[in-house]
């Protein structure tokens, strides 16, 4: 009996693998998300589905085809894993890039891990939105820009997918200043038909096919994040407003730019992360409010808090009679959210087997309620942990494509102790809405003891508890001026504690990332928030002896933010 090579493969298929492209048989059922697939001769076939082109999987089906030995289709699937993994981590990593330059830097580092190249250059317009025939420069520097229609790399801009040219050198297209040694491979970065920018890899070996198809694979990624990275820049600029959340910090100005990219896409998954209380919950909503999926329903359901045996009939619904204690139908939530959102909170919490059914879902867009019957559905899908998702993979308590599937589009909600420049603001914030719900007239006041407290405070429950620290510090001062004694129970104040006079000035110990205490001399009294910021600003300047980025670490802000601060307060160096 002779033995069949491709069976042997077939018994070793790494399981994560599986769910991109699998070997079957022409008797096992193809899986639902199927894209491509190529017939292997006898009874074997190989499949794929649309989240892999099918150019990766011929190079596969050719070795497999040509009887290559089972160490060598090993090692091809190892490249391909690799692949797989770098789809998979490409957008979290892009999404923690906040500058052109520092993108580059994220994916230049990933990219290696799949394509060994010498250099490469991302090329982008100086506008923030490229117009038509408009130059595109280096975000680095060291290399001419590629203008459109003129020379090699000017020419190529018109094409619509990544082109490999192996000696650019002899090109007839190449002008005379461009100097390009060995090999190019060079991708167009398009968003509806338009070119936003472009990317060069160059080596001396030759690039293969399979280079230029992981090229154009990471383009869309690539992309979004450059796109995402430019309207955050211009969300600075224009305001700090995201649906109902407020925030005036670089981070939150920042994510409010990435989340008005994630709104428009109204079939684009959402995975938020952040800490308890950083307002999630909030930020889905938003994201809903301002999609064009507003007018249908926003449906929530939180993972953690339903018991597990009671969550699969919540979420996919179920047939009368179904178990015990079922004597009625029941469409489920994802039904209901039909045409709008639905949101998972605390997805990581969700049971392996109902995790296995949502992917389904995700998939297929097709609900299976318990019992039988099966209904289509239209739905955004936003999701939300405060758990590393990454590290319940690495546990075996998540899927890792359906964190795959959700993981799209990341936004990390930062905790408050890492935007204490948005204290006053929503302190200011909730304080007028709790006047408001009791018709109380006249704006809220903060004194500036509270103030300097608040912004002291570490608040591990976030942006939570500072509203309820102040809606009771409102009800408390019955109207009246917010003082510090309003802010906290007996015997629960902050460690952080302010002292000195009511009038003349006053000390504020704060503590350093080191631990050890420095003193910030403030003014009390009639002090306004301008001047409170003023002073704080310069005595913190002041101990750091000038120190801009050692002073904007101690306040919990990036240098840009602080210079803009200290420019806005007067204080020139």
């Amino acid at each position: 009996m002779s033995h069949d090579p491709l069976r042997t493969l077939a018994e070793q298929w790494p399981r994560t693998l599986a769910t991109q492209i699998a070997l079957l048989t022409k008797a096992d059922p193809s899986p639902p998300d199927t894209a491509w697939e190529y017939t292997l001769g006898g009874a074997w076939r190989l499949i794929g589905n649309r989240e892999l082109p099918a150019a990766w999987g011929k190079g596969l089906a050719d070795l497999l085809r040509h009887g290559a030995s089972v160490p060598v289709l090993s090692d091809r699937l190892l490249e391909f894993q690799k692949i797989i993994n770098l789809l998979h981590s490409l957008p979290s990593t892009m999404s923690e890039a906040r500058s052109e330059e520092g993108l580059l830097t994220r994916l230049g580092e990933a990219w290696r891990q799949v394509t060994d190249f010498e250099e490469i250059f991302l090329f982008v317009s100086k506008r923030a939105l490229t117009q038509e025939d408009e130059a595109l420069h280096p975000v680095t520097g060291g290399h001419p820009a590629i203008v459109p229609g003129q020379g090699l790399l000017g020419q190529l801009l018109n094409e619509s997918e990544a082109k490999v040219i192996d000696d650019p050198m002899r090109e007839p297209r190449r002008l005379p200043g461009e100097a390009i040694g060995g090999s190019l491979l060079f991708l167009p970065i398009t968003l509806d038909n338009r070119t936003i920018g472009a990317i060069t890899l160059t080596r001396h070996q030759r690039f293969l096919a399979t280079d230029r198809v992981i090229a154009s694979t990471l383009a869309p990624l690539v992309a979004l994040a450059l796109t995402s990275i430019r309207r955050a820049s211009s969300s600075i600029r224009e305001g700090a407003r995201f649906g109902a959340m407020l925030g005036q910090s670089s981070s939150m100005r920042r994510l409010f730019g990435e989340a008005t990219i994630a709104a428009e896409d109204p079939d684009v998954s959402v995975l938020i992360t952040g800490e308890t209380g950083t307002g999630k919950e909030l930020l889905a909503q938003a994201l809903h409010d301002l999609s064009p999926r507003r007018s249908r329903p926003f449906v929530a359901i939180n993972c953690a808090a339903i018991p597990h045996a009671l969550l699969e009939s919540e979420l996919f619904g179920h047939e009368r009679g179904a178990f015990t204690g079922a004597d009625r139908s029941r469409i489920g939530r994802i039904v209901e959210a039909d045409g709008g959102t639905l949101f998972l909170d605390e997805i990581g919490d969700m049971p392996s087997e109902l995790q296995a059914k949502l992917l389904r879902v995700l998939e297929t867009r097709e609900v299976e309620r318990v019992g039988g019957g099966k209904t289509k559905v239209d739905i955004r899908v936003i999701a939300a942990t405060h758990q590393s998702l990454t590290q319940r993979v690495q546990e075996g308590l998540f899927r890792h494509d359906l964190l795959f599937r959700l993981n799209t589009f990341p936004l990390r909600l930062p905790p408050l102790r890492e935007r204490r420049e948005d204290i006053p603001l929503l302190a200011q914030g909730f304080a007028e809405q709790c006047r408001h719900r009791r018709n109380w007239s006249g704006a809220a006041e903060i004194s500036s003891r509270a103030l300097t407290q608040l912004i002291a405070h570490p608040w591990p429950g976030n942006v939570r508890e500072l509203r309820n620290v102040m809606e009771r510090a409102t009800i408390r001062s019955q109207g009246e001026v917010i003082d510090s004694e309003h802010l906290w129970d007996p015997g629960s104040e902050p460690v952080v504690e302010v002292v000195g006079g009511p009038a003349a000035g006053g000390t504020a110990p704060a503590t350093k990332g080191d631990g050890a205490v420095w003193q910030l001399t403030l003014p009390w009294g009639d002090a306004t928030l301008n001047e409170v910021e003023r002073r704080l600003l310069g005595d913190v300047l002041r101990h750091c002896r000038g120190n801009k980025a050692e002073a904007a670490r101690m306040l919990g802000v990036d240098r840009s933010t602080f210079r803009y601060r200290l420019k806005r307060a007067g204080i020139h160096d």
